[in-house]
């Protein structure tokens, strides 16, 4: 991955025998979007997040023996999209997650088990799109009523089950 600093896009689609990325992941220095889809066996992701501070988007669709963010992420702080979709045992996003000062679009999809979104998406202020679908737990706590809705609350365009809210 050494080679490949100036590399801007990767995407790393149907893998179906791939557990973890490579340490080296942290050399992507200019990667701005990552996309990592159908890899039903990745269980790890490299913690080298830190040093990817020109990632704009990334994607981890499909991957359900995922069940957590890197810590290093916090450090991509220039993250502007975030999806999470099919990770059935991720119950929860780090606190941290209030760091992506730069986060417009978040989309959390088909992760049953997800109970709770962190206090610091409360100062998210560029948060302009939240979509949070086929996540029940979450979707009755991020309605109107709920208890999470002040969490979410000041997110122009809210999409939660069916709704826009």
């Amino acid at each position: 991955m050494e080679g490949l600093r100036s590399l801007k896009s990767l995407t790393i689609d149907n893998c179906s025998s791939l557990i973890s990325l490579s340490d080296g992941f942290h050399h992507l220095t200019a990667l701005e979007q990552l996309s990592i889809m159908s890899c039903p066996k990745l269980t790890w992701l490299p913690d080298g997040f830190h040093d990817l501070s020109s990632l704009r988007s990334l994607n981890i669709v499909s991957c359900p023996s995922l069940d957590y963010l890197p810590v290093s992420l916090q450090h991509a702080t220039a993250l502007q999209s975030l999806v999470i979709h099919s990770w059935p045992d991720l119950t929860a996003l780090p606190e941290w997650f209030g760091r992506f000062s730069c986060l417009r679009s978040l989309a959390i999809v088909e992760c049953e088990k997800l109970m709770s979104l962190p206090q610091g998406l409360q100062n998210l202020t560029k948060l302009q799109l939240i979509s949070i679908q086929k996540c029940p737990i979450l979707e009755d706590r991020c309605r109107r009523k709920g208890m999470l809705w002040q969490r979410i609350a000041h997110i122009p365009h809210k999409y939660i089950g069916s709704l826009k809210l």
